[in-house]
């Protein structure tokens, strides 16, 4: 069962009927608003003086079974689908990964999964906002794991905005939701973004 079929890097990825009873993302807001347009003012008022971050974080989650375990992966687009290398195929053309390495995108890996088939879901996320940066991943399993669609973050932020998420599989009768894992945008420099991840400190591009 598909998330979506995303067409392109900047198009909204649509929500399964499955998707649509998921309640929408909950966020926390303070400060002025981000955009691509204003970043460099955002830049200017807001300077990143915190230490260098990295490309991507990951962070384990709990699934509530003891041979299934759950990944969050965001950052760097490159950095992300080389950290998964080997684990997961991400759908996502060579083009847009050539155009833009440094693209902010999130993930969620499950792996230890038996059934031969499944999908990933994000819960809590607002398709609208999150858009996706891969082709509806494949349903099959591969060595055991299964990924949640690639998406990005919205193109308007707020410092200080916050999230959290979880991550549903469904694959036969394998049917688990991870614990949550946490987001917040920190501000921007030009187009580099500081991110943290479940407190860890990354960098990626708008």
């Amino acid at each position: 069962m598909p998330i979506s079929q995303a067409r392109s890097p900047y198009e909204p990825a649509r929500l399964t009927a499955g998707q649509a009873a998921v309640t929408a993302s909950s966020s926390e807001t303070t400060g002025a608003s981000w955009t691509r347009d204003s970043a460099s003012a955002l830049a200017q008022e807001n300077p990143l003086t915190a230490p260098a971050s990295s490309a991507y974080a990951s962070a384990s989650l709990v699934t509530g079974s003891p041979s299934v375990t759950a990944w969050v992966y965001f950052g760097q687009l490159k950095a992300v689908i080389d950290a998964s290398a080997g684990q997961v195929t991400f759908n996502t053309p060579a083009r847009w990964l050539g155009e833009e390495p440094g693209r902010c995108v999130l993930t969620v890996v499950f792996k230890g999964v038996t059934e031969p088939t499944g999908a990933v879901y994000a819960q809590g996320l607002d398709y609208s906002d999150w858009r996706a940066l891969e082709y509806a991943p494949s349903p099959d399993t591969e060595k055991g794991n299964l990924h949640q669609q690639l998406v990005t973050p919205p193109q308007t932020l707020s410092l200080g905005e916050s999230w959290r998420y979880s991550a549903e599989l469904v694959a036969g009768s394998q049917h688990l939701i991870s614990t949550t894992y946490s987001l917040e945008f920190q501000g921007a420099a030009g187009s580099q973004q500081r991110w943290l991840v479940n407190g860890q400190a990354v960098g990626c591009d708008a």
